[in-house]
This record gives C-alpha cells, sequence and structure tokens, in this order.
C-alpha cells in the first residue's frame, strides 16, 4: 500500500554486516540492501553504522541532495545511477511501495545529519 505523502524517511542499520532496514507503516522488518546499494549506504553513512535518509521523487528543498537516475531493470527492481562517485545499485520492488507501484525514473535522497 502506497502511502499519500511525498517525502519518506527510513532509518537504515547494519545488523550481521548485512544494510537493512525497517518501516513499520509499510509492514516492512528487516529489508536488506544489496547490489551496490549496500556500497552506497556505506558511502553515505561515512564510517557508521546507520543512517537515516529523506527520500522522494520530487525536488527537496535542501542543497545537498542526492539523485539516484533509473537505468535497466532487473528482476522486479532497477540500477540506478547516482549524483555521487559511487557504484550503480539496485533497488528492489519494494520501492514501489513508496511511489504508487512504480520506480521513479528519478530519486532524490536527503542525508539526515544528526546534531552533535
Amino acid at each position: 500500500m502506497a502511502l499519500n505523502n511525498s517525502i519518506y524517511v527510513i532509518h537504515p542499520y547494519i545488523k550481521d554486516g548485512i544494510w537493512m532496514y525497517d518501516d513499520d507503516k509499510m509492514d516492512i522488518k528487516e529489508e536488506p540492501f544489496v547490489l551496490g546499494a549496500d556500497d552506497f549506504l556505506t558511502l553515505i553513512a561515512e564510517g557508521k553504522d546507520k543512517v537515516s535518509l529523506m527520500f522522494s521523487k520530487k525536488e527537496m528543498p535542501f542543497e545537498d541532495v542526492i539523485t539516484l537516475k533509473r537505468l535497466a531493470g532487473y528482476g522486479d527492481g532497477y540500477y540506478y545511477k547516482s549524483s555521487l562517485n559511487s557504484p550503480i545499485l539496485w533497488l528492489c520492488g519494494v520501492t514501489k511501495l513508496y511511489f504508487g507501484g512504480k520506480h521513479p525514473e528519478i530519486i532524490y535522497v536527503h542525508v539526515i545529519k544528526n546534531k552533535p
């Protein structure tokens, strides 16, 4: 079930060496990030074992927004190219839950920085 929000927040974390996340609103528990998405999270987490992300298919009013541009489909997901100097990453079909049943052409991502 897609929510009516246009901006979502998730809090990926590392468990047993694997990046994953939970989203109670979507009934998601320990959903893993694989095929480059894990490398992308390692890069943006800057050495931490968790990170908070805001994401949307609409542009967001932050200076440090990362764009993910959709490339080729693979299985139930799509490969995306990040605006960062990072490897191509794959986002599985769970991504469609947030975007009305489709993988968007562009996903805008903002890393939520924790205050010291």
